[in-house]
């Protein structure tokens, strides 16, 4: 190798270090700003998984019921 290519694979090498340093910062300042953005709704989020459950545990107990009582005749 010439000296020319060692000098090119070094630059390379550390702009490609500071590319995964910046995406690193930029992933981090991301997820910073989506974990403020949950604190005000994190009650409302709440609410709605609670409201699914209920869906889901009422649409539950009227397939059961009605399976026993179809069972039953």
């Amino acid at each position: 190798m010439n000296l020319a290519t060692q000098i090119s694979n070094s630059a390379l090498s550390i702009t490609g270090t500071a590319y995964l340093l910046i995406a690193a910062l930029c992933l981090f300042l991301a997820l910073h700003q989506v974990k403020q953005l949950v604190i005000p709704i994190g009650p409302l989020i709440r609410a709605v998984a609670a409201v699914c459950t209920v869906i889901l545990c009422l649409s539950a107990a009227l397939v059961l019921l009605t399976a026993a009582a179809v069972g039953a005749h």
